[in-house]
Parts: C-alpha cells; sequence; structure tokens
C-alpha cells in the first residue's frame, strides 16, 4: 500500500513530500501536544462563517478534499469511524476520524507506539484535514466539537487528539473545540527507528500554549 501511495505521489509530482517522509525518518525529532476533552465537561460548540453538515465517510470521498491521497492508507484500514463535512452545494470541506478503544489493535498496528492505548470509553482523533479551498473559515473547530458530541452521545466519555506543536492554527482549533493540553509527546527518528516518549507538559511550553488561548 505504501509503494502505491508513493508510485501515485511521484506520478501527482510530489516527489518532495516522499524527500521529506525519508528525510524525518533518518534523523529529526517532532513535538506534539496531546489535547483532551471529557464528556462530563460542558462546552458550546463555536459557529463557522459557513453552513455545513457532517455524515459518515464514504469511498467514494476519497480524494475529494484536495489531499493529494493524504490518509489514503488510513482508509483503506477501515477504522471506525470517519466523517466528513460538506456544505450546502455538497462540496467536501472537512475530514477526521474518531476511533474508539474498540480497534486499538488497529491503531497499534497503523501507528505502532505513537498513542497511549484508549482504555474503554475512550476515543482517538485522527486524520484531521479541511480542503484548502475551506481553510480560515472556522470549519475545524465547530466540525470536531460536533464530531466529539455525536462521540459522546454515542458512549465515549473521554476523546484525545494530538497536534504538532509547530501546528498553530490546528493547536488553536483544538481549544476552541473545547479540548485542553494534558500531555506532551516526544517522537524521535534516527535512521528509520522511532522511539517514542510521553510526558508532563512543561512549564515554558503550558504558559505558551495558554498564550494561544487567550488569543485565539
Amino acid at each position: 500500500m505504501r509503494l502505491k501511495i508513493a508510485a501515485k505521489l511521484i506520478w501527482s509530482g510530489n516527489l518532495r513530500i516522499i524527500i521529506k517522509n525519508i528525510s524525518t525518518r533518518i534523523n529529526s525529532e517532532i513535538t506534539s501536544i496531546g489535547f483532551e476533552r471529557e464528556s462530563s465537561k460542558s462546552f458550546i460548540t463555536p459557529n463557522s462563517k459557513i453552513s455545513f453538515s457532517i455524515r459518515p465517510f464514504k469511498d467514494s470521498d476519497l480524494n475529494t478534499l484536495k489531499e493529494q491521497f493524504r490518509h489514503e492508507r488510513l482508509v483503506k484500514e477501515r477504522m471506525e469511524t470517519c466523517y466528513i463535512a460538506f456544505d450546502s452545494n455538497n462540496n467536501n470541506c472537512y475530514r477526521q476520524w474518531l476511533i474508539g478503544s474498540s480497534e486499538n489493535v488497529k491503531i497499534k498496528n497503523y501507528f505502532g507506539d505513537l498513542f497511549p492505548t484508549l482504555k474503554e470509553h475512550e476515543a482517538l482523533i485522527e486524520g484531521v484535514y479541511t480542503n484548502p479551498d475551506f481553510r480560515g473559515l472556522g470549519v475545524m473547530p465547530r466540525a470536531m466539537s460536533l464530531i466529539s458530541e455525536a462521540g459522546f452521545k454515542s458512549g465515549y466519555n473521554r476523546i484525545i487528539v494530538f497536534v504538532n506543536l509547530s501546528n498553530i492554527p490546528s493547536l488553536k482549533g483544538c481549544y476552541k473545540s473545547g479540548f485542553t493540553p494534558y500531555v506532551i509527546r516526544k517522537e524521535k527518528w534516527f535512521l528509520f527507528k522511532r522511539h517514542v516518549s510521553f510526558d508532563k507538559i512543561p512549564l515554558s511550553v503550558s504558559k505558551a500554549l495558554a498564550d494561544l488561548n487567550i488569543n485565539k
């Protein structure tokens, strides 16, 4: 599957994506923040600048968000459940997965040690992607919040999501979706081997995140 996607990327002129991925796996360190939202804490879902609806993902939705094969492997894994947000003209504007603890084996097989094992009634948000044509319209915060609410109604009591520390828009989007930071993750690559660790968020990072939340 990875080779097929790599071939598609080369064919579509995205060789730089492959080169970047290889470079990352040779020697790099990626820092991400883990966010959580609990069903017991009330939250008012934010508005967006456009109206949209949410439904489960269909196979025909693949590559309809100008994503250039992004998350195609994840689609093929058939993890439950993927959602699509679409506007009044039936344009797909946002996609994400809300993966429950029943999928722990698939999560482990696909992501390795990148996420903590989900407990019963917990879920993981992954594969968040906003169509470039719909960015800056508040789609992500509202969609993520609505999907989380749907997850709580279905029985989840805690939902987590991890965001790269350098991805400021997504960090702000998590706050706007009702999520709060709870852990820091270090992902270190060296010669195609990965080591993942989780720890308490340092005070300096907590202050920086707090500023993002205040200025969101």
